[in-house]
């Protein structure tokens, strides 16, 4: 019975209510971004634990990141039907599904645009300049933006919308612009330029990170996608989408933005 208890495959949820005041959601992620299903044994989260107290994790976790990274960019890229430029469909000021953005998702799977979310939440709480618009770290942020996504993605299947209320976005942005970790002077401030290209570039790593630029159609539709979308909350953004795309293809960039300390000094506060 203990051995099938522990190779039990846990949901986010159900692992956060076992662990306890001993939640690590960042270690669950990284290994739910691992599986197809999003869920993790019980053994494997108290094995990584483990490497985690021992000090390991940077070094087994890059490892295997790297490894998984190569693995998810073969098999989405095995799985590309979509040949053709999709279109980025408005219609009354919206971005809606087509035939083509839901054969893009059936290409890609909804598993690897939660892992490219989550991913996302696990650079912005690093992020020094994006963790200020964030309250809190426990909320599930990747699942809630991975699925409306895929809901602007695939409307014939409400994972979004039958889980949230609709003025969800609406609130969830009006707590980032009030969160109480901002500078005083800011609180209350919407999103501003800088702001809004320090999160597409975060944005668009994490989709590399997950392997996402192997399908060139999705990751085109989705830079686009993210210019419309970001034009929302700032009008001066759009035009930069595919220059911030671009930014974590060269490794360089990256590492002098680890360098600094996880800081965009080039972007911050540049009008």
């Amino acid at each position: 019975m203990g051995n099938a208890a522990s190779l039990k495959r846990l949901t986010k949820d159900q692992a956060r209510q076992a662990a306890g005041s001993e939640w690590d959601e960042a270690l669950f992620d990284s290994l739910a971004n691992e599986s197809k299903d999003g869920k993790v044994s019980k053994s494997k989260l108290l094995h990584a634990k483990k490497h985690v107290e021992r000090g390991q994790e940077p070094k087994n976790l890059a490892a295997v990141d790297d490894k998984t990274r190569a693995q998810r960019a073969r098999d989405i890229s095995s799985r590309i039907t979509v040949k053709d430029q999709v279109p980025v469909n408005i219609h009354f000021g919206s971005v809606i599904a087509t035939d083509g953005t839901r054969q893009l998702l059936n290409d890609i799977g909804m598993e690897n645009i939660l892992g490219m979310t989550n991913r996302f939440y696990e650079k912005a709480f690093q992020d020094q300049h994006l963790d200020k618009f964030i309250r809190s770290h426990q909320d599930p942020h990747g699942e809630r933006l991975g699925t409306w996504i895929m809901e602007k993605m695939d409307d014939t299947n409400p994972v979004w919308s039958s889980q949230r209320p609709p003025n969800a976005r609406t609130q969830a942005h009006r707590d980032a612009w009030t969160s109480p970790k901002r500078e005083s002077s800011k609180v209350g401030r919407r999103f501003k330029l800088d702001d809004c290209r320090v999160w597409m570039r975060l944005m668009f790593w994490a989709a590399r990170e997950q392997g996402l630029d192997a399908h060139p159609q999705f990751f085109d539709w989705y830079v686009r996608f993210i210019g419309r979308f970001i034009g929302i909350y700032e009008i001066s953004a759009p035009p930069y989408a595919q220059q911030e795309a671009l930014w974590s293809a060269d490794p360089r960039n990256v590492q002098a933005y680890l360098n600094q300390g996880n800081i965009m000094s080039d972007v911050i506060g540049v009008r």
